[in-house]
């Protein structure tokens, strides 16, 4: 009889042990911050550089590169809202200068968590500071613009790494060439798809 009360009570301290240190382990923190790169591509032509072979360079609104931060935190089960802030922006060199289209880039997009990998979203971005800087002509400044963000990520096992395909409806009203305002409207379409690469931590 006492050998069987003993087995008994080592086997309860034994469950207790293992339950306070499930108790003990951290949960995942429902905040995440990260960092991220990309490439894009599309959109209309802004401007185009010639070079003394024959060959052109062009810049275009939906391109072609892209580089920020993020926020990422779940909000309800399976649903994650990450926003990011960035800069975007698509550039032509030569030897007696530059040509760059660039924008600040401000996102808030809810995601849904299909499995521990596959998440999709669609949300909201802002673009501002929308920019055409040229050596070779008049600067040209363009309003600010919200767009639509249809997203798709994939996150791997283990690690803090999650890749990204997306698709960003976009376009820019043009505001001013030079010191000039434009009185008519003149619109840049600037639609493009995306591969990123986001880190978090």
């Amino acid at each position: 009889m006492k050998k069987t009360i003993l087995f008994l009570t080592l086997a309860g301290l034994s469950q207790f042990t293992y339950a306070a240190e499930e108790a003990e382990q951290p949960s995942p923190s429902p905040i995440k911050f990260g960092l991220y790169a990309g490439l894009t591509y599309g959109g209309d032509e802004v401007g185009k550089l010639y070079y003394e072979d024959d060959s052109t360079e062009r810049v275009k609104a939906g391109g072609l590169y892209t580089v920020g931060a993020s926020l990422s935190a779940n909000v309800w089960q399976q649903v994650d809202v990450q926003v990011n802030l960035g800069y975007h922006a698509d550039s032509a060199s030569a030897s007696n200068g530059d040509m760059t289209f660039s924008r600040i880039v401000f996102e808030a997009i809810p995601y849904y968590r299909l499995n521990e990998s596959v998440s999709l979203g669609l949300g909201l971005t802002l673009h501002s500071n929308v920019e055409l800087d040229s050596d070779f002509t008049e600067d040209a400044t363009f309003e600010s613009a919200t767009g639509v963000v249809l997203s798709g990520k994939y996150a791997l096992a283990n690690t803090n790494s999650e890749f990204e395909l997306r698709f960003v409806s976009q376009e820019y009203t043009l505001e001013k060439v030079g010191s000039f305002n434009v009185i008519q409207d003149y619109t840049v379409d600037a639609k493009h798809i995306g591969v990123y690469y986001h880190y978090m931590f």
